[in-house]
């Protein structure tokens, strides 16, 4: 069982390699179904995930941890893991990630930016891209990993804002990514 935060962490990122495969001109129905249906696949694993979770222990649970950056160079080292785990706080936040990111796909189904802004394929690749890095700042336990996945966000947001965004998008975009970054 602990494999299941490994699934429901790149979930999102086989979306995200499905819709670099489809044609974004002549697919666009394909590039909107694919998108919602990962997402419902990653919510309905959050689901299991959260029927799975024992309440009464506060260990983390679903956790895997594998070694995979270990640099050393005399006195000083490195040492960076893949570690995910789960704990009753970020259960929540990736069950409510996974509740969002359907909706969020849904809604713009009968949207009339694309008709305006066009780039469906890539609205939806950074919407896959953001889901995946959002759940890897909840479930990853290895401050080095734990930045990266933060820093990651920054960038579907940026474009998000940036492209589809409302009148002085740029501006906002730019404004996002540097408090962001700063922050």
């Amino acid at each position: 069982m602990e494999i299941l935060s490994t699934i429901v962490l790149f979930l999102p990122m086989v979306g995200f390699s499905v819709l670099l495969f489809l044609n974004g001109n002549t697919q666009k129905n394909a590039i909107k179904w694919t998108a919602f249906g990962f997402s419902v696949v990653t919510f309905l694993m959050t689901l299991v995930m959260w029927a799975g979770f024992d309440a009464s222990n506060p260990a983390l649970q679903f956790v895997q941890r594998w070694n995979w950056l270990n640099i050393q160079v005399g006195d000083f080292s490195i040492v960076s893991d893949y570690y995910v785990g789960v704990d009753g706080l970020s259960l929540l936040l990736i069950v409510l990630t996974g509740i969002i990111m359907p909706v969020a796909i849904l809604g713009s189904f009968q949207s009339n930016i694309f008709e305006e802004r066009g780039r469906e394929k890539l609205y939806y690749a950074f919407l896959m891209l953001l889901e995946w890095a959002m759940l890897g700042v909840f479930m990853i336990q290895d401050l080095i990993v734990f930045y990266v996945f933060w820093e990651i966000t920054l960038v579907p947001m940026y474009f998000l804002i940036g492209i589809w965004g409302a009148e002085e998008r740029v501006y906002a975009a730019v404004k996002f990514f540097l408090y962001t970054m700063a922050g």
